[in-house]
């Protein structure tokens, strides 16, 4: 990236990279794109974080006296409570303590405390995070068809004796994509030594994947590995 800053230059109010920083930008596009499928969008890394994120959604799903006594008090705040720009403007001596004390402390906190919660999804889903019991998570080309997901419920309700309801709430599918350039709104503009600009991509003998990348995924729980921690409690 220094060799990429220090090629730099503004030719008629347009920003370009001199024609000698053609390569680093090169290598640049291709780090990027090993980094967002080996490390941003790792399989352990986008599990996780499903994980977590439908932890939220199960979350709001249930009453505040139900959830009393699980969460720190200033999460609990952000659940009961519908906390837009709108309202922290308005409410902003009430919000701001609550947003402050906030922090990884309070979600682990919560989290752990979730363990104890009556047995089903929620409880299912915290104690394997906590205990790292992460879902497996299988990509595809195409999107997951609805006989693979149909398939994938029924067997995940019949190992922990759940409805199918229940089951769906733990199995997700989805996307992820990558745009780690997008030469049709953002063209990088480089600076040939004839003082022509031009545009990156036509510079490229042999073009890197830097289109648009979409990948489809279905994430569930992996067969035998969890635990339910209510039954052995």
């Amino acid at each position: 990236h220094d060799r990429i800053l220090r090629m730099l230059q503004v030719v008629n109010d347009q920003l370009v990279v001199e024609e000698k920083g053609l390569h680093s930008i090169e290598k640049f596009l291709v780090a990027r794109r090993i980094m967002y499928w080996q490390v941003y969008l790792h399989k352990t890394v986008l599990s996780a974080e499903l994980m977590a994120k439908h932890i939220v959604t199960l979350l709001r799903r249930e009453k505040a006296s139900k959830r009393s006594g699980f969460l720190a008090p200033e999460l609990e705040y952000f659940f009961s409570h519908t906390v837009g720009l709108e309202y922290f403007k308005n409410n902003f001596e009430d919000v701001l303590p609550h947003f402050e004390k906030l922090d990884d402390v309070s979600i682990d906190y919560s989290i752990k405390q979730l363990q104890l919660y009556p047995s089903g999804p929620l409880q299912f889903l915290t104690f394997n995070l906590m205990n790292r019991i992460l879902h497996k998570l299988q990509w595809s080309d195409s999107p997951i068809e609805a006989k693979v997901m149909e398939e994938t419920v029924n067997k995940c309700a019949a190992q922990y004796g759940w409805t199918p309801d229940e089951a769906r709430k733990v199995i997700w599918e989805g996307s992820e994509s990558n745009a780690i350039y997008n030469r049709d709104t953002d063209e990088i503009q480089i600076l040939t030594k004839d003082q022509v600009i031009k545009p990156f991509s036509s510079f490229l003998e042999t073009p890197i994947s830097i289109a648009l990348n979409r990948k489809f995924f279905i994430c569930y729980p992996r067969k035998n590995r969890a635990r339910n921690h209510s039954a052995e409690a």
